[in-house]
């Protein structure tokens, strides 16, 4: 088996299957009860979060756990439906933000030119409340699911406070794949999850700056668990399962970067090796984006059926984001990039891991042009 597919799941961690046993079989005890045996699983619901914010530069207290990034997106969104705003998002986000009908797709230009008009209603005295965005929630992903950008939130975040906005990122895919300190890009709120990195599916967290806790609003209303604003009692061994994972990916993120660079620049060299570059494939992840992740699209062939035939052979790859797959709609990340109609629908994406290696991509590629030429043939 060669499982290319890291950007949409990864293997659990041994450590980790390790951790949630242990978690499951001593610490079984409600964290919210104050005997003994809740305050032992309080005490390592404490010290998860503790691990999980000194690993993004955060507080313990601005951490909440979710269920993942679908619910974390979920909340924030919400957030601004509490305000009488809506989510500003660009048009690169994940499915959750693009298909919600309270989220508006926008792009740079539109945050630029409303501070252009902000500052010269400013400097000449004039109301700005006809265009006030204060309402409103901007969110802009640190890293794209499906070709791996990295964008520059902290310059967008600062854009988004200059329209006294408050600011989200989707961190999941930056997460393990390049350092990340909240406090430095000086975002609001962020959402991750936990089986991107090692740990098992089902768990996650969101960043909430302390100084916007107070206004949150829940998702999930009921007990008071994690500061009253995220009811439910806590998956206490999955959470120490995502403390491990996490932890584990922030500090190999040097030790990644440089084995996937090395498979990155492996597989687009014997990509042009073995098919005619431009012509035959077009590649789609820019040049400022992680090494774990390459986005290509084929011509004349499906992303879709080059998946199965691979499958056949148990080489494993994505499509985009997996939460799409089945959908033969063009992707809307590749359509608000504008890759042409004769390449659009033969997207893949291939994503490593410290687990691949550089036989696996020769495989992987050898594998490709056969099926590719016996599919023309």
């Amino acid at each position: 088996m060669i499982y290319l597919d890291n950007a949409s799941t990864t293997k659990v961690l041994p450590e980790v299957v390790d951790a949630v046993k242990i978690t499951l079989e001593k610490y079984w005890g409600n964290p919210s009860n104050m005997y003994d045996i809740g305050l032992d699983s309080k005490k390592i619901l404490n010290e998860a979060r503790i691990g999980i914010a000194t690993a993004i530069g955060a507080k313990p207290e601005e951490i909440f756990f979710t269920s993942g990034s679908s619910e974390g997106n979920a909340w924030i969104v919400e957030q601004a439906k509490a305000q009488g705003g809506k989510m500003l998002c660009s048009p690169y986000e994940h499915h959750n933000f693009i298909s919600n009908p309270n989220c508006v797709l926008i792009d740079e230009n539109y945050l630029a030119l409303a501070i252009n008009q902000k500052n010269m209603d400013e400097s000449h005295n004039l109301p700005t409340e006809w265009y006030s965005l204060g309402n409103n929630i901007c969110s802009w992903m640190y890293v794209n699911n499906e070709t791996g950008e990295i964008f520059d939130i902290a310059r967008i975040c600062k854009m988004a406070h200059r329209l006294d906005m408050h600011f989200h990122s989707d961190m999941t895919q930056a997460l393990g794949n390049i350092p990340i300190n909240v406090k430095e890009l000086n975002v609001d709120y962020a959402t991750f999850t936990g089986h991107k990195v090692g740990a098992p599916k089902g768990i996650g967290f969101v960043y909430i700056n302390s100084d916007s806790i107070s206004s949150v609003k829940p998702l999930i209303y009921g007990g008071s668990q994690q500061s009253g604003i995220r009811a439910g009692t806590e998956n206490l061994p999955y959470i120490e399962g995502l403390r491990i994972a996490v932890v584990n990916a922030c500090n190999h993120v040097g030790l990644k970067k440089a084995h996937c660079y090395k498979l990155k620049n492996l597989f687009l060299t014997e990509l042009e090796k073995n098919f005619k570059k431009d012509e035959d494939y077009i590649v789609v992840s820019p040049e400022k984006s992680i090494n774990s992740t390459v986005c290509v699209c084929f011509k004349d062939i499906t992303g879709e059926a080059l998946m199965l035939a691979l499958n056949d052979k148990h080489i494993y790859i994505g499509t985009g984001s997996a939460c799409n797959t089945g959908d033969l709609e063009p992707s809307t990340v590749l359509s608000a990039m504008e890759i042409p109609e004769e390449y659009i629908n033969g997207e893949i994406r291939i994503s490593f891991s410290m687990n691949n290696t550089e036989e696996e991509v020769i495989e992987t590629i050898k594998t490709m042009k056969e099926i590719i030429s016996f599919y023309h043939s």
